[in-house]
């Protein structure tokens, strides 16, 4: 083989490699993981570490604040379900807090001309709402989302999304309202990772509907997490699906996710 030969020949492998690597790249899904209860403890540990197993004095809090997450706290706090060991009482009004990770967002399933399927998922950090906890019993919850600032991985979608599907310079916000009151399962207060549904109202893109909110909660590092997600068909809250030509299909159905931090008044 010639010298000439051996260099187009590696000239050639090494196009395969690169388009083969390019494939990998676009077709693979870069989509953030669904929201998890571990993944939502995960953002406290990258601004809090873990105290001491054991007790936990205000002065020891404040020095585990001060000092950075590193991986073994990471881990540590998403595996244990109580975080310190006298846990405040879980009566009060809880408001939503955005110094964390807070945020609500969607998860939908779409194709893609020249890349193929991919999960598209846009996230709003602004969050604001209220749960009143009284006797044990979850008696008010208020959530709503600013959709126009929602954010996804390709500022195209989120743009078509002003004007397009959920149409938010129309319809700015959503808002889930509690409609009954509900009892709090008791583990919660003894900082017990919980389960439950969450009965209410969705007012999304000017339609309300009832719906029923998979969660699970816990209380960690003075926080009452939650973490939940919905299952939306757009055609009951009259949402079409939007059109580009750099999207050939969407799902008529998405995911609606939400990680909220409260902290009590």
């Amino acid at each position: 083989m010639t010298t000439r030969m051996k260099i187009l020949g590696g000239l050639g492998i090494l196009v395969i490699a690169a388009g083969a690597a390019g494939w990998y790249v676009f077709l693979r899904d870069n989509a953030p993981e669904k929201v998890s209860l571990a993944g939502a403890l995960n953002s406290i540990a990258q601004s809090t570490s873990v105290a001491p197993t054991g007790t936990t004095s205000s002065a020891s809090a404040s020095a585990a604040v001060a000092q950075p997450a590193t991986a073994a706290t990471t881990a540590a706090l998403a595996a244990r379900t109580v975080i310190t060991a006298a846990l405040p009482g879980i009566d009060g009004t809880w408001n939503v807090d955005n110094t964390v990770d807070s945020f609500v967002g969607y998860r939908v399933k779409e194709e893609l001309a020249r890349i193929g399927a991919a999960t598209a998922v846009g996230r709003t950090p602004v969050v604001s709402g209220t749960a009143v906890i009284a006797g044990g019993q979850l008696t008010s919850v208020t959530v709503t989302a600013d959709l126009t600032r929602l954010k996804s991985d390709a500022p195209q979608r989120d743009n078509q999304l002003r004007t397009q599907a959920i149409e938010t310079n129309t319809f700015p916000t959503a808002t889930f309202t509690l409609t009954s009151a509900m009892a709090v399962p008791a583990g919660l207060a003894g900082g017990q990772q919980i389960s439950t549904t969450i009965s209410g109202t969705l007012e999304l893109h000017g339609v309300t509907n009832t719906v029923q909110v998979p969660v699970q909660a816990t209380i960690a590092n003075g926080f009452l997490v939650i973490v939940g997600s919905l299952e939306i068909v757009f055609a009951d809250y009259s949402v079409k699906t939007p059109s580009s030509a750099a999207v050939l299909t969407v799902e008529d159905h998405g995911i609606m996710e939400l990680q909220l931090f409260l902290k009590k008044s």
